[in-house]
Formats: structure tokens, C-alpha cells, sequence
């Protein structure tokens, strides 16, 4: 989810209320501390393995706590690159959507001119001006269809869309859980 965005705080909300309801260790947290307490791990942890490699040269060894934390800043990018690619995906969606509708409307531009054509010529007989009415009547038949096509396809692509948010949110929260899972395990593992 975005940074600062109401599901992304129930998430924490969510996790929060985990750590809460553990009996051993006993944690009273709220989500905005358990944030704040991951983003300090992870900015800790960082600085430190800078240090570690800079003053020995070599790469250091990664305790359970480093693995894990590696892990929870893969999830978070994979996470935002899943983003941002339905993103770019659905902004590719509206983009044919309008093209669509541009185009539905230059047909529809095009009969209206060929309908006044045929009126502004009323010498003919009372057969031409069936002909023009049989004409309209087949044309706007015509903006009808291409109009049901045009709403088919663009609900097709909003509950595309609702689906694609449903299993990312989906895949998050599980994410989310087995992070508060690994964390709670090297805490317990700690104490």
C-alpha cells in the first residue's frame, strides 16, 4: 500500500494487535510505535553492516535478525514494484479507454455531417427523406452498440482492476503476518 494511505495503517493497526495479544512476551504497542520500531531496526541494521563491512573489508555474517529484516525490505520493494506496475498498467487501460471513446465519437462526428449533407439537400423527392431518416436511425443504432461496447470494456478493465487491488492488499496482509511472525519468533528468541 502507498505510505500514508488508510489501508496501509490498518495493516500496522492489524499488527499491532498481534504483538498486543501475545501473554509471552508481553508487548503493549501501538501501530505507529511497531512502525517507527521497524523503520529504526532497518535504518540501524543498515548503518551497522556499512560499518562492519567498511572496517573489516569483507562481508560480515548476518545474524537471524539481519535475515530477517533483509527479508521484510525485499517484501516492501517487491510489494511497491507490484504497485507500481498495476499503476502503469491501469493508466495503460484508461489511456486505450479514451482512445476508444475518441474514436466512437469522430464516427459519430462523421454520420452527423453526413446527416446534415442529406438534409440541406431537400430538392429530392419524400424518398429521400426516408432514406435520411432510415439512415439516422441506423447510425444512432450504430453509436448505441459502439456505446454498450465501449461501457462492456471499460467494466471489464474496473473489475480487472478491483481483483488485481483485492490479491495485492491479499498478498500484502500475508506478508504482513509472517513478517510480525518472524519478528515475534527472534523477540521470544531474545528474552
Amino acid at each position: 500500500h502507498p505510505y500514508r494511505s488508510k489501508e496501509r495503517g490498518d495493516v500496522w493497526n492489524h499488527v499491532a494487535i498481534n504483538l498486543n495479544g501475545f501473554d509471552h512476551p508481553k508487548f503493549q504497542v501501538k501501530n505507529i510505535s511497531t512502525r517507527d520500531r521497524l523503520t529504526l531496526l532497518i535504518t540501524k541494521n543498515k548503518t551497522d553492516m556499512r560499518q562492519e563491512e567498511n572496517a573489516s573489508g569483507i562481508a560480515c555474517e548476518e545474524t537471524e535478525l539481519d535475515q530477517a529484516l533483509k527479508e521484510i525490505i525485499d517484501k516492501e520493494k517487491l510489494a511497491s514494484e507490484k504497485g507500481s506496475e498495476a499503476k502503469k498498467k491501469e493508466k495503460e487501460e484508461k489511456a486505450a479507454a479514451e482512445e476508444l471513446r475518441k474514436t466512437a465519437m469522430e464516427r459519430l462526428g462523421h454520420t452527423q455531417k453526413r446527416n446534415s449533407e442529406g438534409e440541406s439537400d431537400r430538392a429530392q423527392a419524400k424518398k429521400s427523406r426516408r432514406r435520411s431518416f432510415d439512415e439516422k436511425h441506423e447510425s444512432e443504432s450504430d453509436q448505441r452498440k459502439e456505446e454498450l461496447e465501449l461501457k462492456k470494456i471499460e467494466q471489464q478493465a474496473s473489475v480487472e482492476l478491483q481483483k488485481q487491488q483485492h490479491d495485492m492488499m491479499k498478498l500484502f496482509m500475508q506478508q504482513q503476518q509472517q513478517q510480525t511472525q518472524i519478528l515475534l519468533s527472534l523477540l521470544a528468541k531474545k528474552n
